[in-house]
């Protein structure tokens, strides 16, 4: 039997529905020369049944007892016959190309071990409500070593492909990690060969209730943080020249912050104080870190706003305001952050707003952006939408095209 070029590995538990769309857009890729791999693990909602009776020999399908994903991932590996480990979680989707366009780039680049791409997030319906470029990216599109040491710059296992020989060479994924089990396997993979991101969005990652790290709780928070710390711990053992005491100490900082913020959304503010003590213990100025700081407590006040709306916009604006009033308590007070952080807040909820309920809804969030922060002032798209919140779509491409029109008779 010929092998495959690619083996696509899916594992699955308890989403019948999703994975059915999840293997449906492996079937529909341009690039064929693939197989399915799908490692049921333990689910009890007919998953199998339904996945064999639908694809029947189409895909490879193995049920083994609930032992978690890195378990499941590892033995789709171990099942793999392909020259290339594509992994895709059983809830997310890949646009037709993706397959066609990370094997080219791996056979025209050799020496480029594993190539992931940008996303497009979307919700139970499958609609996309916002598009992730892959983070900080270099020049040339390489996610480096270093830059991973730092925080995972991957935006999830279904954007990857990569070669199997580097799979045996690293090892498969950590069992013991929950959270981030993908972001140790890629800190392995960047040690022994070269990642580079296409900035193409070829996946479409969902967000539903079922997602862990989308939905927090303070268990998972706890969770989360130790085991980030887990992988941050066995990276700089792993690589100790490359990162020097105050960069650990900056790095760990801010997986404290990210547990700080995630505590405040579930309503725990004693155990969010006591992270956000530690992250101050660290590295003070990770409070107000614009880069750093500003877009946890941003994400999270989005999360309010896309899981309720048009309650959830409020509780977005009320969730900010309780954020940076715990840093007062540490003795951090900076206005100017306060009111970047803010002005971010508003702007985002602002085009949420838009987009879901009408430039009237966004208005006040876009002035107080605005009156917050002046740098607002340099974002056309926020400037269109609030002034047809004032005169009307209508009205103001009639204007438009006035001033075309005026534009061209001066000409």
């Amino acid at each position: 039997m010929i092998s495959p070029k690619v083996s696509v590995i899916i594992p699955t538990y308890n989403r019948r529905e999703y994975v059915q769309e999840t293997i449906d857009s492996v079937l529909a890729q341009t690039y064929t020369d693939y197989e399915i791999i799908v490692i049921d693990d333990g689910s009890t909602d007919g998953t199998g049944e339904a996945l064999q009776s639908r694809y029947g020999d189409r895909i490879h399908y193995e049920w083994q007892e609930n032992q978690g994903e890195s378990v499941a991932r590892n033995r789709g590996i171990e099942l793999a016959r392909g020259e290339y480990i594509a992994f895709l979680d059983s809830d997310d989707l890949w646009l037709p190309e993706k397959l066609e366009k990370q094997i080219a780039f791996l056979q025209k680049a050799t020496d480029v071990g594993m190539v992931c791409c940008a996303i497009w997030l979307v919700d139970e319906k499958d609609q996309k409500f916002r598009a992730d470029s892959v983070e900080s990216c270099s020049e040339n599109n390489d996610i480096s070593l270093e830059m991973l040491l730092s925080r995972n710059h991957v935006s999830g296992p279904s954007t990857v492909v990569l070669h199997g020989a580097i799979v045996q060479r690293v090892g498969g994924f950590d069992p013991q990690i929950r959270f981030g089990e993908d972001w140790d396997f890629w800190i392995r993979v960047a040690g022994n060969s070269r990642i580079v991101a296409l900035p193409e969005p070829l996946a479409l990652i969902r967000r539903h209730s079922g997602t862990q790290c989308y939905y927090p709780s303070l268990q998972k928070n706890g969770q989360r943080l130790a085991d980030h710390l887990r992988i941050l711990e066995k990276a700089f053992k792993t690589y100790p020249c490359m990162i020097t005491p105050e960069q650990q100490r900056y790095i760990k900082g801010t997986y404290y912050l990210q547990a700080f913020v995630a505590d405040m959304a579930v309503d725990a503010p004693d155990t969010a104080f006591e992270h956000l003590r530690v992250a101050y213990t660290l590295d003070s100025s990770l409070l107000t870190d614009e880069v750093v700081f500003t877009p946890l407590i941003v994400n999270q006040s989005v999360m309010f706003a896309e899981n309720i709306l048009p309650q959830g916009l409020t509780h977005g604006i009320e969730y900010g305001k309780r954020v940076l009033a715990q840093l007062h308590k540490v003795g951090v007070r900076s206005s100017r952050f306060e009111r970047k952080v803010m002005a971010h807040i508003n702007a985002t909820l602002g085009f949420i707003a838009y987009e879901h309920l009408g430039p009237q809804v966004a208005r006040p969030f876009f002035l107080h952006a605005l009156w917050l922060d002046f740098t607002w002032w340099h974002n056309r798209g926020l400037l269109s939408i609030l002034t047809q919140s004032f005169i009307g779509e209508k009205l103001k491409d009639e204007i438009s095209q006035w001033v075309f029109s005026r534009r061209g008779n001066n000409v």
